[in-house]
C-alpha cells in the first residue's frame, strides 16, 4: 500500500503475482465522460459499476498497480475471495483475492474480473464512502483523459478491440531528469507530491545533491521517510518544484527499475491524458 503523510496515498503497491482466472474487457468506440469531484485538491472520485451495483463511488489511482474493492461489497455481490501472499510496500502481508462477475467504467466492460478485497477504509482516510479503488490493471484497457478544468473523464478505445485484464499492468512510467541523470516513475493520481526510492535514486544519482536538510517524517502509520528538496527535476521541457518524500525501496523484485512515484497533482494540470494504445502521456 502506498501511504502518504497528510498528502495522502489510497493505492496497492505492485504485487507481483499473476491471476490465473481471465478477465476479458470490450470497450465501445464513442468517448465517453464522466463526471468527477477532487477531493483534497487531487484525489479524482466518479461512479461506475461493479456486478448488480450501480452508481458506485471510485478512486482512481493510476499508481495502484491493482484494483481493490471494499470486503463488504464484495460480501453483498456474494464474492468470496481467497487468500493471496502479497508485498505490501515493506513487508509481505495476506490479502483477499476475488473474482467479480463484471466491472463497468465508462465504456470499459469487463467480465470475469480478478480484484483485490479488503478495508478500504483502513487504506485510505480519505476512502471513507468509496467502495473501491480503480488501478492499472483496469485502467491500461482503455484510453483516458483527466479534464481538472471541467471536471470531467473521457475514456476512450477502438471499436472492436479486445483487453485481457489477466496480465500484469504496471502503469505508466515517464522519465524524469534529475539533476543530469534519468529515472523512472510511475504516473500517480493517487498521491498528491514526488515519492522516491531512495536506496535506487542513490543507485542512479551516486552525488545526490539536495537543497536543503531532509526532514524525518512518518510515512502512514508506520513508514518512515525523509522529506527534501531536489533542484534540477525535470520533466520533459517542464521544471518541477523538486519537493519529494524519500523512503526505502521495495525489494528488486518488486517494481524493478521504477524508482518512485510522480503526483499529477505536482504538475498542476489543467487536463492530463494516459494514451495506452500508444504508451503515451502527456498533460498542459
Amino acid at each position: 500500500m502506498k501511504l502518504s503523510l497528510g498528502l495522502q496515498l489510497c493505492g496497492i503497491m505492485a504485487f507481483g503475482f499473476c491471476c490465473q482466472k481471465q478477465a476479458r474487457a470490450q470497450v465501445s468506440g464513442d468517448t465517453r465522460e464522466i463526471p468527477f469531484v477532487l477531493a483534497n485538491g487531487f484525489l479524482i472520485e466518479f461512479e461506475g459499476a461493479i456486478g448488480t451495483s450501480t452508481g458506485l463511488k471510485f478512486i482512481l489511482d493510476t499508481g495502484a498497480t491493482h484494483s481493490i474493492v471494499d470486503r463488504n461489497l464484495a460480501r453483498d455481490l456474494g464474492v468470496l475471495p481467497h487468500t493471496k501472499r502479497l508485498f505490501d510496500f515493506d513487508r509481505y502481508v495476506d490479502a483477499g483475492l476475488g473474482v467479480f462477475p463484471e466491472v463497468l467504467i465508462g465504456p470499459v466492460h469487463a467480465t470475469n474480473v480478478p480484484l483485490l478485497v479488503g478495508d478500504l477504509q483502513k487504506l485510505s482516510p480519505f476512502a471513507s464512502t468509496a467502495v473501491a479503488i480503480i488501478g492499472a490493471d483496469l485502467l491500461s484497457l482503455a484510453d483516458f483523459a483527466v479534464d481538472y478544468d471541467k471536471r470531467v473523464l473521457s475514456f476512450h478505445q477502438q471499436d472492436g478491440q479486445s483487453s485481457s485484464a489477466n496480465h500484469h499492468e504496471t502503469g505508466m512510467i515517464v522519465e524524469l531528469e534529475v539533476q543530469g541523470r534519468r529515472i523512472n516513475v510511475l504516473v500517480d493520481t493517487g498521491t498528491e507530491g514526488m515519492f522516491l526510492f531512495e536506496n535506487r535514486l542513490k543507485l542512479q544519482i551516486p552525488h545526490l545533491i539536495l537543497y536543503d536538510d531532509p526532514t524525518e517524517v512518518l510515512v502512514g502509520s508506520r513508514l518512515a521517510g525523509r522529506r527534501v528538496t531536489l533542484p534540477d527535476v525535470q520533466l520533459g521541457s517542464k521544471t518541477l518544484e523538486g519537493k519529494a518524500i524519500l523512503v526505502k525501496g521495495p525489494p528488486s523484485d518488486v517494481l524493478p527499475g521504477i524508482d518512485g512515484y510522480l503526483g499529477t497533482a505536482a504538475l498542476k494540470p489543467h487536463r492530463i491524458e494516459f494514451n495506452h494504445t500508444h504508451n503515451l502521456f502527456s498533460w498542459r
